[in-house]
């Protein structure tokens, strides 16, 4: 009888510590990105890259998740946007090709929400690592603030309360960095969802709780660790890399937006969309500006009860959270990376498509779609090989909506 009891104990103890994943349970995730870049007070042309893939997790117990990435698909972007870059290319218009991933599954040790630690197969390329820190970073949720640092206005949900609100700062690590971040936690208005359903696709997963509108800004400004590199900015003084702005030079943001179901202690992520913005000159003295944003959005869309056991990582590999300093300074006597960038942009022409204005959070398509139809999107330069690097994979930050402040 006493062993039942303490039986029944940890398997509390257990489900208590995964607050958003149930074990026995796979969570289907879609995933959108987009990397574009512009000179947008010159003209609404645009170049980058849009990116899918479909998202698996399957939770084990005690914090540990085992994910996968799968038809992961990439397609180049290089056309005038009407609409800016919030813009929805049809999937029509959009020569998807394949991104040679190992699709090998990983594993994820969390904590309170938080992501501790990353294990990977040690045969997987260094470019494919990253692709799946920018992913799992988004279901990383800190609203019992497990990483919460001292502020005077610090105003934590109460643990034994069940109160929807919350305010406080905590030391957050990212693929960019470990930043200060402000959580700001809300209860989500039911009238929201009616006009924006694709915030939280399942809504029958709330059950007797709420939903929950979590708002994450990062503060680049306050950085234990930065992921910096930067090319020929010797004209610019006292300016610390990396940081929020660099005067009127260069200004960053960053902002997620992840929708919760249930309560603050167990919960579902039914969305979590993250928008990083770059608004730079081409050069120190420029008048005009461009614009680099890069937008990550991972949306459930299934939710299956499982009894087998998920596939294990063969080679474990820890990939460490903390950041690796990068040298800051490389020096240039002729142009910055920006201006060289922006150049090249500019030299060449860009065609009209077919565009509608989205919202926050890109509507979920048809992962199958895999047109051949590219004549209005097509770089007219030689497409890149299909290689790692890929814009898209920076974690994007979301301009909120309701009763929330939108970011310039």
């Amino acid at each position: 009888m006493l062993s039942t009891y303490f039986l029944c104990l940890l398997v509390g103890l257990s489900a208590a510590s995964d607050y958003a994943w149930k074990s026995g349970t796979e969570y289907q995730y879609q995933v959108r990105g987009r990397t574009l870049a512009s000179l947008h007070q010159v003209d609404n042309q645009y170049a980058g890259v849009v990116l899918k893939a479909q998202f698996i997790v399957r939770p084990k117990g005690d914090g540990v998740l085992y994910g996968r990435l799968q038809d992961t698909q990439y397609a180049q972007v290089h056309a005038k946007l009407p609409g800016g870059w919030k813009s929805q290319i049809p999937e029509s218009q959009l020569a998807y090709r394949p991104v040679q991933m190992s699709n090998k599954p990983f594993e994820i040790i969390m904590k309170n929400g938080t992501v501790q630690e990353l294990i990977v197969d040690k045969a997987i390329p260094n470019w494919e690592a990253n692709i799946i820190k920018s992913v799992i970073s988004q279901i990383q949720v800190d609203v019992q603030g497990e990483n919460m640092i001292k502020s005077r206005y610090n105003q934590p949900a109460e643990r034994d309360s069940n109160s929807y609100s919350a305010e406080f700062k905590t030391m957050e690590d990212t693929v960019t960095g470990k930043c200060e971040t402000l959580y700001d936690i809300d209860e989500l208005p039911e009238y929201i969802l009616q006009s924006e359903p694709q915030l939280a696709p399942l809504p029958h997963l709330k059950a007797d709780g709420e939903f929950i509108d979590v708002v994450k800004t990062r503060n680049y400004s306050n950085c234990d660790e930065r992921i910096v590199y930067h090319y020929g900015l010797h004209e610019m003084d006292d300016w610390e890399p990396a940081s929020a702005a660099m005067g009127d030079f260069f200004l960053k943001s960053s902002v997620s937006r992840v929708i919760l179901s249930g309560n603050m202690k167990r919960h579902t992520i039914q969305s979590s969309v993250t928008t990083n913005k770059i608004v730079l000159k081409p050069t120190p003295n420029a008048h005009q500006k461009g614009l680099v944003v890069s937008q990550m959005n991972v949306t459930l869309y299934k939710v299956n009860a499982v009894s087998d056991q998920p596939q294990k990582v063969s080679q474990p590999q820890t990939i460490a959270t903390k950041h690796v300093k990068v040298p800051a300074t490389v020096k240039s006597t002729t142009t910055t990376a920006a201006a060289a960038a922006a150049q090249a942009l500019a030299a060449v022409p860009a065609r009209n498509i077919n565009t509608k204005s989205i919202d926050n959070v890109v509507p979920l398509t048809n992962m199958n779609s895999n047109s051949t139809n590219v004549n209005t999107v097509q770089d007219t330069m030689t497409p890149a090989p299909v290689h790692p690097v890929h814009p898209a994979l920076i974690p994007l930050n979301l301009e909120t909506s309701g009763n929330r402040t939108n970011l310039p």
